[in-house]
C-alpha cells in the first residue's frame, strides 16, 4: 500500500488492503465517545436527517452537524495516521 499524498483516500484498494482500512475504522469507531459514535450511527446507518437526531439525543441540529464533521475530520486524520504507520513498517 502506498498511503503517501493527498489523495490515497480516494485510490482503490486491493481486497486485502479494504479488509484493513475497514478493521482499522471499525476500531477508531468503537473508540470514540457516546454521542459522537451515536451521531454517526444514526446519520449513516439509520439514514436519520440531523433534526431527527438533535430530537433524540436532546441536542440541536447544529450541534449534531458540528459533531458529525468533527467526528468525520477526526477519523479521517486519525485513519490517515493509522495508514502512513502501516506502510512505513510494511
Amino acid at each position: 500500500m502506498n498511503f503517501h499524498g493527498p489523495d490515497f483516500l480516494n485510490c482503490e484498494f486491493s481486497p486485502s488492503d479494504r479488509n484493513k482500512v475497514l478493521e482499522l475504522l471499525s476500531q477508531r469507531i468503537a473508540q470514540l465517545p457516546r454521542i459522537p459514535r451515536k451521531v454517526l450511527a444514526m446519520y449513516y446507518y439509520e439514514n436519520l436527517r440531523p433534526a431527527e437526531i438533535a430530537t433524540g439525543l436532546g441536542l440541536t441540529e447544529n450541534e449534531i452537524e458540528l459533531v458529525r464533521t468533527q467526528t468525520m475530520r477526526l477519523l479521517r486524520n486519525k485513519l490517515v495516521a493509522d495508514l502512513k504507520q502501516i506502510d512505513r513498517s510494511a
